[in-house]
């Protein structure tokens, strides 16, 4: 989803998520700047959601693409694991959840060159817990912002 720039890939998600559903989260969003991506992102089961990517390519055909998303709180600060299925190398795209609204959602993620890849859940969570605060933490030109 919410595949943008080069956002940070961990083996492992920043923890298991929260167990309180974020209502807000569930619905069909649309890329806002590129309205051909549009995304169905399914009531959570077991702390996880359903997200459904379809792209429409420039030959009309839609690519549909599965992904699941936790959400974890680090100190107040909520962040998107994203689990990449479709790729090489399965993995979680982490993303600070700048804004949430009913209508909009706002991703900024987190660069590749913020942090070496960890492998254990306590690890990297204890390590936002630091240093989430941090400007060149985030990869600021590949906000995202999600409208429904």
């Amino acid at each position: 989803m919410l595949l943008t720039g080069c956002p940070l890939k961990n083996k492992v998600p920043v923890d298991d998520g929260m167990h309180t559903p974020e209502s807000r989260l569930t619905g069909n969003w649309t890329n806002f700047e590129t309205p051909l991506k549009k995304y169905s992102i399914s009531a959570p089961h077991d702390g996880k959601y359903t997200v459904l990517e379809r792209a429409q390519k420039s030959d009309g055909k839609v690519k549909e693409t599965m992904y699941y998303a936790t959400i974890s709180d680090v100190a107040g600060t909520r962040f998107m694991n994203i689990f990449d299925t479709s790729a090489d190398e399965p993995g979680y795209y982490i993303y600070k959840i700048e804004d949430l609204t009913a209508k909009k959602l706002v991703l900024l993620p987190l660069t590749e060159k913020s942090v070496h890849p960890m492998n254990g859940k306590g690890e990297l969570s204890a390590w936002l817990r630091v240093n989430k605060d941090r400007a060149n933490f985030y990869d600021v030109g590949d906000l995202a912002v999600y409208v429904k």
